[in-house]
């Protein structure tokens, strides 16, 4: 696993709350029929920026830039498995994570075939009948390696999207 892929996949916290937030404005945004002047307050010095650029998208651009003709399509509202889909957000597109995900995949194979064969041989040291001691050794490992099969496929559903595998579907923000 790439050392960018394990930072993305731990930053989508932060961006999960930048996202609900801008999802809420933009739901605001499209039911309201209100002026952006009316619909925002910006007391900041901050949104000095804002409020310029805003000026000057309505004054020489309708408000909004126009694109070669194209139509803006209707807001459709997102769905939580839509809005925190990160594989169509970020995931894809992602070289890093992508790498990532494909080596956590190899490896929580390995870890599966590994369980199977070292269950089939903990079964045929039972069957020729030796001894408790070696034959919980096969079986300790074949443990270990179903529970690593089972965290890599909870640390792979974090590339994948933000809502819990298990559980109500409720994404934590901090």
């Amino acid at each position: 696993m790439s050392k960018t892929g394990l930072k993305h996949s731990s930053s989508h916290k932060l961006s999960n709350q930048d996202l609900s937030m801008m999802h809420s404005q933009t739901i605001n945004e499209s039911t309201e029929n209100k002026t952006w002047q009316k619909s925002y307050f910006m007391p900041s010095l901050a949104d000095v920026g804002i409020v310029t650029f805003r000026k000057w998208l309505d004054e020489f651009a309708g408000g909004k830039p126009e694109w070669q003709g194209i139509t803006e399509a209707p807001f459709l509202e997102l769905n939580d498995e839509q809005l925190y889909d990160r594989w169509h957000r970020h995931t894809k597109y992602c070289p890093s994570c992508r790498q990532s995900l494909i080596l956590i995949d190899k490896i929580k194979d390995f870890c599966q075939n590994f369980t199977a064969v070292l269950a089939i041989l903990a079964l045929f040291l039972i069957a020729i009948n030796l001894s408790v001691k070696i034959i919980l050794l096969p079986v300790l490992l074949s443990i270990l390696s179903l529970i690593c099969s089972y965290k890599l496929d909870s640390i792979r559903q974090g590339f994948l999207t933000s809502i819990p595998k298990t559980g109500l579907p409720v994404v934590k923000l901090y």
